[in-house]
């Protein structure tokens, strides 16, 4: 249903009223009152569709359902309630597309020819691939194919969808290719069989030869080279890892390189006035803004470091104390 639908049924507190056993209802509304107010204000109870009662549900699991498999090592996402059930047991023809470019200019190439069995493949769009991973995996059905009438395909990739698109979509596989996985070892006439009663996703070639596509892949990505852009690619983290960076989880083997030594540029360190004298420990030894010289290797994996970006200095070390601005107000 739509949410006019949901809202006429009773909205968000009939959905509150098939939950109280699981709530505190004495916990209060942002205007006014407790959960539990709401939910006795309404009126009696009528079984209908719309919002159904839990012992009435529309499917007995969850609307979505974790995949895994060759393709899909560290796991992949469908939302199944939103896919065609005939689609979910399926084997068919990968057609791939290297790019969310390369998707939109030829996704309705007559010399592709795509048959509606067919299993759509876009990779390159995810963290690190994209980058930024869009929502570009709502794969649009090929133009001669909607024409048919065909209404879902197979589609999968290493992007995202908006939550209220639908579709026999298989999103978020990790690693994504750019990030070295095994989508990027895919190749257009190749079979894929997804199951989802099975929570499986699978490239249907021998191990060797998965394995050797893998090491003579040249479908991954180039990172960019400098900047704030390479920062972003070396370090940023996979779908499974809440697309985060080791910053925030701790990933040491991920880090951040620091050099042997560091010169800061003597027109900055020269103005004793305008850059304030203080210290960080850095790995048992000391980064002073007066030498402006960093000299350190090791940082213990198992401790906690603060990112410290020096932006009068452009240079990006860790410590172990709290950030300290180096700006003037």
């Amino acid at each position: 249903g739509y949410m006019g639908e949901f809202h006429a049924a009773g909205g968000v507190p009939r959905l509150l009223s098939e939950l109280t056993d699981l709530l505190d209802l004495t916990a209060p509304r942002a205007f006014g009152g407790t959960i539990g107010d709401s939910v006795e204000a309404l009126s009696a109870r009528h079984e209908e569709q719309i919002i159904r009662s839990r012992s009435n549900p529309i499917s007995q699991s969850g609307s979505i359902a974790v995949l895994t498999g060759n393709l899909a090592p560290r796991g992949a996402v469908i939302k199944h309630a939103a896919a065609d059930p005939k689609l979910q047991v399926h084997e068919g023809r990968a057609v791939v597309f290297d790019s969310v470019k390369d998707m939109t200019e030829r996704l309705d190439d007559p010399a592709l020819n795509i048959a509606a069995d067919d299993i759509l493949v876009l990779r390159n769009a995810g963290p690190k691939g994209a980058p930024g991973m869009p929502e570009a995996g709502y794969i649009p059905i090929p133009r001669h194919l909607a024409r048919q009438g065909v209404k879902d395909m197979v589609r999968i990739s290493d992007a995202r969808m908006s939550g209220t698109a639908f579709g026999t979509i298989v999103l978020h596989i990790t690693p994504e290719s750019a990030d070295g996985g095994p989508l990027g070892a895919v190749r257009t006439g190749d079979r894929i069989r997804l199951d989802v009663p099975d929570r499986t996703l699978n490239l249907l070639v021998t191990p060797e030869e998965l394995v050797h596509r893998m090491a003579t892949n040249g479908t991954q990505a180039t990172g960019p080279e400098r900047g704030y852009a390479q920062l972003y690619d070396r370090h940023v983290t996979q779908a499974d890892m809440l697309i985060g960076t080791p910053f925030h989880t701790q990933d040491l083997d991920r880090a951040i390189f620091i050099p042997d030594k560091v010169d800061i540029p003597s027109q900055l360190s020269s103005d004793e006035d305008h850059i304030p004298p203080f210290s960080y420990s850095l790995s048992q030894k000391r980064f002073n803004t007066r030498s402006g010289i960093i000299e350190t290797r090791v940082i213990s994996r198992n401790e906690t470091w603060w990112i410290i970006v020096l932006l009068e200095i452009g240079l990006m070390v860790r410590s172990d104390q709290a950030p300290t601005s180096l700006s003037e107000e």
